[in-house]
C-alpha cells in the first residue's frame, strides 16, 4: 500500500495508523529521502500554514461550489506571497466516504491542483477519529469499551478500535483510496473525484 514513489514523493501523509497501514519507518524513510531536496536538488524544508479551502477550519470542509478554485486560488496566491512552500490540509474518513465504498475527494482535488499550479507542497492529515456512521452499523463490536466495560460511542472521537479486523479492513481500504486519488494528482489535473474500492 505504501510506497517510495508517486504519493509519499509529491504529497507527504500523517495519519496515526502508521502501525497499520504498515508504513512505519520504511515509508517514512521514503518520505523524508523524497522530500529533503526541491525539484532544484537544494534541500527542501517544508514552511506550512493549515489550509484546507475557504474558510473552514480542521476536520470541517468547505461545500465546493463555482467560486471555489478562483477564492482559494486567490488564498494560495497570499500563502505564497507570505512566503510559504507548502500547505497542510486535511481529510475525514467521515466527509471523504459517507456511505460504504463510495469515496469523494473533491476538496483535497481541488487544493492539490490548485497547489501544483502555485508550485506549493502539500501535507495531508489524515483524520480517521471522525469515522463514517455506517463503520458503527457494520461493526458494533468495533467500539472503544472502557476498563469498566462502559462502551464508548463513536462520536468525532475517538471513532473506532483499529484493533478490530473489520474496522481496519474499512481503514485499510479508504487510505487505500485516497492514495490512489492523490497519486493521480501528479499525472493529471482534475478538478474533482469519485472514487470506488477495486
Amino acid at each position: 500500500m505504501c510506497g517510495a514513489g508517486g504519493f509519499f514523493h509529491e504529497v507527504w501523509a500523517h495519519c496515526r495508523c502508521c502501525s497499520l497501514c504498515r508504513c512505519d519507518s520504511a515509508c517514512r524513510g521514503a518520505v523524508v529521502q523524497g522530500e529533503q531536496n526541491d525539484r532544484s536538488g537544494g534541500a527542501f524544508f517544508p514552511v506550512a500554514v493549515w489550509y484546507g479551502g475557504g474558510k473552514a477550519r480542521a476536520p470541517m470542509q468547505e461545500r465546493l461550489d463555482a467560486t471555489s478554485a478562483e477564492r482559494w486560488g486567490k488564498d494560495l496566491d497570499a500563502i505564497k506571497a507570505a512566503g510559504f512552500n507548502t500547505v497542510k490540509t486535511w481529510v475525514d474518513w467521515a466527509t471523504a466516504e459517507p456511505r460504504e465504498g463510495a469515496f469523494s475527494f473533491a476538496n483535497l482535488d481541488l487544493l492539490l491542483r490548485l497547489a501544483q499550479e502555485q508550485g506549493l507542497r502539500v501535507i495531508i492529515q489524515i483524520y480517521l477519529d471522525s469515522a463514517p456512521d455506517w463503520v458503527g452499523v457494520n461493526y458494533p463490536d468495533g467500539r472503544f469499551v472502557d476498563r469498566g466495560g462502559t462502551v464508548i460511542q463513536s462520536q468525532s472521537a475517538p471513532g473506532f478500535c483499529i484493533d478490530h479486523a473489520g474496522v481496519r479492513r474499512e481503514v485499510t481500504g479508504f487510505l487505500e483510496a485516497l492514495s490512489r486519488d492523490a497519486n493521480r494528482r501528479g499525472r493529471s489535473t482534475r478538478g474533482t473525484s469519485g472514487a470506488s474500492r477495486t
